[in-house]
Order: structure tokens, then C-alpha cells, then sequence
């Protein structure tokens, strides 16, 4: 079973390309995950989201413009351009790749309804309702990654295993499945 993964394969005009997932930053900041060094684009441009099953960039302090409109929010497809600054030169996306399974693994019981995983690491915090951060925190009850071929966790200081469908963890009192969940269903931001 694959990684289950949502992204986007983003190239700049340099012809770099990065690959994105739900809640990457584009922007001049040091930490974005599509840093573009250029006094146009804001610090926290635009970010990357899934929402109702589509990956989409979304505006924050910058503006993105398809075709000539000026949008707040871009769905993303294949070829696409997007400007985020007129030029000379311009400042241009442009969509190589995007990437979007029939199902993605999800979490259910515990408080979860079917909560979505996106994203590189993320950590489950109680007591119960259970909730789902991102990001490590060496707290956590559970900390969940990918590693490029699927979906790992590790329960408080057990040894990492990969999930899969089925798969019942019992996590601060609660028992908690990993479920698959058709894509239009997730309900990530």
C-alpha cells in the first residue's frame, strides 16, 4: 500500500521544482517550503490546502493571478501558470504535477471522525477527545510521519511501526483505527 499522499509538484521560472503538500507555504521567508528570494513576494505568499478533495493554492499576503484574473484561490491542475508578481521578470508558477489518490488513510475513534493525514509529521494529544497537531511534540501520545512508502507511527516510546487499513491502536485510553476514506471525503484545510 503506497503513501496515500496529496501533492503538487510545483517549478519556478528557474526551473526548480518542489513537491507540496497540504498546508506548505510559498514565500520569501527562510522556512517556507517554496522559498522565492524576491522583494514582490510576501514573507507568507500563498499555501498549498486540500479542500473538498482538491489541492489548492490559496493567497495570504500575496496576490496569484491565472489567465489575466487577479484570484484569491487557485484549484490546481496539471500545465498551469500562476503569477504571483508582474515583472520584468515575472514572478511564475508553474503546475508540473498534481497528484490525488482515490483514498487517503485516516483516523477514526478517539474523538477522530475520519481525520484525514496530510502533511510530513503530525502528533496526537489528549487526554480525550484526542486531537491531531502538526508538527512533532515530544509530548504526544503518538507521533505519525511519512517516510516516502507510507504512513508511520510511533505510540509513547514503542517501536515505529507502519499503519495500515484495519490497523486498531490503542492511544491514551482510547482505541483509534486506521481507516481509508475516499478522497472528496477529506476534510483537511
Amino acid at each position: 500500500m503506497g503513501c496515500h499522499e496529496v501533492y503538487v509538484v510545483l517549478a519556478q521560472g528557474s526551473g526548480s521544482e518542489v513537491r507540496m503538500r497540504p498546508g506548505d507555504l510559498v514565500g520569501r521567508l527562510r522556512s517556507a517550503d517554496l522559498r522565492i528570494d524576491d522583494p514582490r513576494v510576501s514573507e507568507a505568499h500563498a499555501y498549498v490546502s486540500l479542500r473538498e478533495g482538491a489541492l489548492r493554492l490559496l493567497a495570504l499576503r500575496g496576490g496569484l493571478a491565472v489567465d489575466g484574473r487577479l484570484l484569491r484561490e487557485v484549484s490546481l491542475t496539471q500545465g498551469q501558470r500562476i503569477l504571483l508578481a508582474k515583472g520584468p521578470p515575472p514572478v511564475e508558477l508553474t503546475v508540473r504535477d498534481v497528484v490525488h489518490p482515490q483514498v487517503m488513510l485516516a483516523l477514526r475513534g478517539g474523538g477522530f471522525d475520519d481525520e484525514v493525514l496530510t502533511g510530513r509529521c503530525l502528533s496526537i494529544l489528549g487526554p480525550a477527545p484526542l486531537s491531531l497537531v502538526e508538527g512533532y511534540r515530544p509530548t504526544a501520545h503518538a507521533v505519525l510521519w511519512t517516510n516516502g512508502e507510507g504512513w508511520m507511527i510511533r505510540l509513547g516510546d514503542e517501536a515505529p511501526r507502519t499503519l495500515v487499513t484495519g490497523l486498531v491502536l490503542p492511544v491514551a485510553n482510547a482505541q483509534v483505527e486506521v481507516v481509508e476514506v475516499a478522497l472528496r471525503k477529506a476534510h483537511t484545510t
